[in-house]
């Protein structure tokens, strides 16, 4: 296995999902507000040749959106909503200014209902969470998935640092079992097993 073969990497995922193209699948604003949703089906865009910031109003997505970006993707704003994902041949930054407000949760709500990201968060590259020092309560809790590394090259990093308060967890995923029951199409894999029997 290799990042050539690797199934589950930008470059298998964005073929699986049937090439989209920048010219043909621009995703609409550039990233400073969330798109529309799609009248019908998964909404599939792709980002190229820059890198990508997600920022403005992200909340209450809905139906489905797939964003490929084939550089580096930097998310300054609170997601939540719809099923998302945003899978990088770069780098997934999440800004320090995500983040929830006040004092940290000993313990998460495992729906989800305190979580300031949700979705699927995926990178060739690394997948960070910037620190901000001069905040301790910086806490950050993501429902859904997030994976760096994908073509077996990059890492998961967590910077936060609560501080005084690190007996709370600075970051916490939830696992979101519906970003799995509710993947469209395009993020599916489909296995055929066949063999020859006694005439």
């Amino acid at each position: 296995i290799n990042s050539t073969n690797w199934r589950y990497s930008y470059q298998s995922l964005w073929e699986n999902a049937g090439r989209p193209t920048s010219a043909a699948n621009p995703l609409p604003g550039g990233g400073n507000n969330k798109p529309a949703p799609c009248a019908v089906g998964t909404c599939v865009y792709q980002v190229s040749g820059a890198d990508l910031t997600i920022s403005g109003v992200w909340n209450n997505l809905t139906g489905k959106t797939i964003i490929f970006a084939d550089q580096n993707v930097t998310i300054e704003t609170e997601i939540s909503g719809g099923f998302l994902a945003v899978i990088a041949k770069g780098n997934i930054v999440i800004d320090k200014s995500v983040k929830k407000s006040g004092i940290p949760l000993a313990a998460v709500d495992m729906d989800g209902a305190d979580a300031q990201l949700s979705g699927a968060f995926w990178a060739d590259g690394d997948f960070t969470v910037d620190d901000d020092p001069a905040d301790d309560t910086d806490q950050l809790i993501i429902y859904g998935s997030v994976a760096g590394g994908m073509d077996l090259s990059g890492n998961v990093i967590f910077n936060r640092n609560l501080e005084a308060n690190n007996d709370k967890p600075p970051v916490a995923v939830i696992w979101n079992p519906f970003l799995v029951l509710n993947a469209p199409d395009e993020l599916k894999d489909s296995y055929t097993e066949w063999k020859e029997v006694a005439p």
